[in-house]
Formats: structure tokens, sequence, C-alpha cells
């Protein structure tokens, strides 16, 4: 293999892990803001599953939000957990972001 190559491989993914820990700095920090009372543990799955549902559903960013605060809404209310609507809303805006850093097409 050419040095350069591997030269190249290497930086790229020290920037690919480099992004990733960022990010997932950022998501344990916007999920404490969210949810003080240990509740994100249950939340956090539903939160990742409404939005790949709403991904698949070929609707605009705005609609696909509403579609994941919605499902969010629906489950925290059937589990008894409380949550700032202002900060879900940050919350999927950094994980669709994430996503779409780590999902490059």
């Amino acid at each position: 293999m050419d040095i350069s190559l591997i030269i190249a491989l290497a930086v790229a993914l020290l920037g690919a892990i480099a992004v990733i820990v960022t990010m997932y700095r950022k998501l344990k920090k916007a999920l404490g803001d969210l949810i003080k009372d240990g509740g994100w543990k249950k939340l956090f799955p539903i939160i990742l599953n409404a939005i790949a549902e709403a991904e698949a559903t070929g609707k605009t960013g705005a609609e696909k939000k509403e579609i994941v605060m919605a499902a969010v809404d629906s489950f925290a209310s059937q589990m008894g957990i409380q949550y700032e609507v202002e900060n879900l809303s940050k919350l999927i805006d950094e994980i669709v972001e994430i996503s779409s850093k780590i999902n490059i097409k």
C-alpha cells in the first residue's frame, strides 16, 4: 500500500472518531438537560425509534419533527416521564445532525 493512502485513511478515521466523541458529549449533555430523574433510559430508545420512523415517511423536516415530538410525548405521558419540550427539540436536532454526519451518502 502507498504510504499516502495509509496516512489519508488514518486522518479520516481520526476525524470520524473526533466527530463521534464530540457528538456523544453533546448528546449526553442534552439528555441530562432533558430529563433529570433518570427516565431518559426509557425515553432515549423511543426517541431514536420515532426518528427512524419519521425519516421513512418522506415528509419534510418540520413534519418529521412533529411526528417524533408527538410519539415521544405520547410515550412519556404513558410512563409518567416529565421532560422539557424545548430540550427535547434540541436533542432531536442533535441526533439528526449526528446521523447526517455519520451516514454520509
